[in-house]
């Protein structure tokens, strides 16, 4: 899914620029964020093992612990929240 410039790829800034753009703000997304990201980090594995998930499965998801390690690793820079554009709007 596809919500910014930015294209597909999911990186901390993409994931960010995502979350502004549905309307979230910066700081509370950027607090989530590093909740995501440790709690993939610290428990996903574990978790797939306990349920009986082969290590073939465990590795098509090797992609989720990446971007979680490179989002609890990112100095994301002080944010300006922009004027909203798009489709996303508050009700």
């Amino acid at each position: 899914m596809r919500f910014h410039e930015d294209g597909a790829v999911a990186t901390p800034e993409s994931l960010l620029a995502s979350a502004m753009l549905l309307g979230l703000d910066p700081e509370k997304a950027v607090e989530q964020l590093a909740v995501m990201a440790a709690t993939i980090m610290k428990t996903l594995r574990d978790r797939l093992r306990q349920a009986d998930a082969d290590q073939e499965d465990i590795n098509k998801l090797e992609s989720a612990f990446k971007v979680a390690h490179a989002v609890a690793n990112h100095w994301f820079d002080p944010i300006e929240v922009p004027a909203r554009q798009g489709w996303y709007r508050r009700a």
